[in-house]
């Protein structure tokens, strides 16, 4: 069995980032998204929508997947 080592990945479509729709997000909770990320890159002010940061993420799709309300999208 192989583990993944989130810091030898590489962003597989350099085209494709990680967005944030502030209109699905309830923005009342401390995003659990944030918790999943292996490197760090969803930040958050408050309870606002996350802020991604795009050097930082991999594009490993973690957020996306927890996210029950679909307001992390990779595209």
């Amino acid at each position: 069995m192989q583990l993944h080592d989130a810091s030898k990945n590489t962003k597989k479509n350099a085209s494709a980032t990680l967005q944030v729709d502030p209109q699905r997000c309830p923005q009342d909770h401390v995003c659990p998204a944030m918790g999943i990320c292996p490197v760090g890159a969803l930040t958050q002010v408050g309870f606002a929508a996350p802020q991604v940061d795009d050097e930082k993420c991999i594009l490993c799709g973690k957020c996306v997947r927890l996210c029950p309300k679909g307001a992390l999208a990779l595209k």
